[in-house]
Formats: C-alpha cells, structure tokens, sequence
C-alpha cells in the first residue's frame, strides 16, 4: 500500500468520469457507476489504510 496505489484509483476514476461525460449525449454504460463506486472505496480504504501506518509511526517515534 502507497500513495502510488491511492493516485492510481484517482486516476482510473478520472479517466472513466472523461469517458462518460464523451458520452454525454447517449445513456452511460449502466456499470460505470458501479466501476467508479468501487474504485473510489478501493481508493478510500488505501487512504484509511495509509493513515493508520501515519499514526503507528507517529506513536512509535514519540516513545
């Protein structure tokens, strides 16, 4: 887990949210949603997950 992983999920929604507003004129595919849901929640736990090594270190280095 790295902040490579966290700019790559915010990079794949980036590029499908492109791709649906391209597609504005017609009905987007019914699983983009779901696409963009999904790797915005992958993207949210890595960031929880990265938090949580913030705060052990911090402790850690505090003792």
């Amino acid at each position: 887990m790295n902040n490579l992983q966290i700019e790559s999920c915010e990079e794949c929604v980036k590029v499908i949210l492109e791709h649906i507003v391209k597609k504005s004129g017609h009905d987007p595919c019914s699983y983009a949603e779901e696409i963009v849901s999904a790797l915005h929640n992958m993207g949210k736990d890595l960031r929880t997950e990265l938090l949580h090594v913030k705060l052990e270190r911090s402790i850690v280095s505090n003792k």
